[in-house]
């Protein structure tokens, strides 16, 4: 797959990134409540995902206490020399040897209002470098900071073009941000619901997702360059998982995979990452969709969880997706008996309760009979192969085991992978567990995938991960969708 062209504009990185190193230090200004109230000197500083500001509070000892311990205020201001920012919400936490403490999980700079559309740029600094080499299609760029590199990315959401990049600074300790931007001018709420969408599309495929708190900075000029204002806010906690499920460098699993299967695979150039139209598809369903950004959120959770969770977490992404897959779809009968014949049996079944239990409430009765109707109900097997053959995706025989285990999950059981019995020893439930989060896993990246769009190789988690679990797996390293 060709990689995309560069273009030759100049993104301008370096001042909203400098600007960001500037307000995270110790900043001394005043805070105050309304235009009236009384000015106090007080330090904020970046703390965690959020910030935290600090004044004495022995100050009030001869003046009406401003601001309390363990309460919240709304909109208050704090001025330093270099510019005054709104407090979108502050809560006094901590108080401690005459130093009261205070949270903020948001701010503004003074003149900003989130439906007056502006260009927008959402950086997000990150723990650790990021880069979607082998995940997505990259695009060639030019940052500001006199570099350029591919690892940037496009994509289309409801017709409008989103840019990610990937950024760093110049220092010898190179610190990483994670850049999403539209030239479109918008309200907050627009951009950053189509941000969040390729924030967590990028956080799926690369098994990244950035996360803790960003900055968005306004604009209100094309070439977006100074920034008008800045709006920062806390974000969920960043999560890194190992778990990718595309891969286009078949050397990186030479642990699992055979150095002359790696070279065979990667000169055969059949596997490829992502294309920028199933990108796009991807991220524009999360941008659709709460239900799917939220199963694709407990997805990045599971891939992190304990064994304990980690696999009933996927088997609930995955009854949950296959709805949404197969929401409006028509599906064949799958129930166990034609429902010609269901309608004399359950017709049956009805006058025998009538007749052979007269002598238990009507209450009681009712409830049989309602449990009667459920009789023909198929199987959450059955319903969970339903969206794979919409996709026409084969599952083999060992896929279709997993699927019948989902109850099992749900319930608090492990599944017998190896049918060890009741000789089970505790380390064999762990395997089990863990054989069956890795095919869970493979399982979703084959209807999330294909449901995107994408036609290309999937890692096969189960070979790659799976193998020192005891269980034997002659399947391929890369499946074709």
């Amino acid at each position: 797959m060709a990689k995309a062209a560069a273009s030759k504009k100049v993104y301008y990185h370096k001042l909203p990134v400098q600007l960001i190193k500037a307000i995270e230090k110790t900043n001394t200004g005043k805070l105050k409540k309304t235009t009236k109230a009384v000015s106090i000197r007080s330090t904020m500083k970046a703390s965690g995902k959020q910030f935290e500001l600090k004044m004495r509070s022995d100050y009030f000892s001869s003046k009406p206490k401003e601001y309390k311990f363990g309460t919240e205020y709304r909109k208050v201001t704090f001025s330093s020399k270099s510019q005054t920012l709104v407090l979108e919400k502050l809560f006094f936490s901590n108080h401690s040897s005459n130093i009261l403490t205070g949270n903020i999980h948001s701010f503004y700079t003074k003149g900003y209002s989130k439906i007056k559309k502006y260009r927008y740029r959402l950086i997000i600094p990150l723990k650790h470098e990021m880069n979607f080499h082998y995940q997505i299609d990259e695009t060639l760029y030019v940052s500001d900071f006199g570099y350029s590199t591919w690892n940037g990315l496009t994509c289309i959401i409801n017709g409008e073009t989103m840019h990610a990049h990937i950024i760093h600074d110049k220092e010898k300790k190179k610190n990483y941000y994670l850049s999403i931007h539209s030239d479109k001018p918008q309200t907050y709420y627009n951009f950053s619901e189509k941000a969040f969408a390729v924030k967590n599309g990028i956080g799926y495929l690369t098994g990244y997702m950035a996360g803790d708190k960003g900055y968005f900075f306004t604009y209100t000029t094309a070439k977006m360059e100074v920034p008008k204002h800045l709006y920062f806010s806390s974000f969920r906690d960043t999560i890194r998982s190992h778990y990718r499920p595309v891969h286009s460098n078949p050397y990186s699993w030479l642990s699992s995979i055979p150095r002359k299967t790696a070279e065979r695979l990667y000169k055969s150039n059949k596997i490829q990452p992502v294309s920028k139209t199933a990108f796009s598809t991807l991220c524009q369903k999360l941008y659709d969709s709460v239900e799917f950004t939220s199963v694709i959120m407990l997805i990045l959770e599971s891939s992190i969880a304990s064994l304990l969770f980690m696999p009933g977490g996927y088997a609930i992404a995955l009854e949950s997706l296959s709805k949404m897959v197969m929401e409006g779809v028509k599906s064949k009968k799958i129930a166990p008996v034609p429902s010609k014949e269901m309608r004399d049996i359950l017709k049956r079944f009805r006058a025998i309760i009538d007749s052979e239990l007269a002598h238990i409430s009507s209450e009681n009765r009712a409830l049989l009979k309602h449990r009667v109707e459920q009789l023909n109900q198929p199987t959450n097997k059955a319903k969970l192969q339903l969206p794979f053959e919409l996709l026409n995706i084969p599952l083999n025989i060992q896929d279709l085991q997993i699927l019948d285990s989902r109850n099992d999950f749900l319930h608090g059981r492990t599944p017998d992978i190896t049918k060890a019995g009741s000789k089970r020893t505790v380390d064999r439930m762990n395997k089990d567990m863990y054989y069956s989060a890795l095919r869970f896993s493979t399982l979703l990246a084959k209807l999330i995938l294909k449901w995107s769009g994408f036609d290309g190789y999937i890692v096969n988690q189960v070979r790659i991960h799976g193998k020192r679990l005891g269980i034997k797996c002659n399947e391929p390293y890369y499946i074709k969708l």
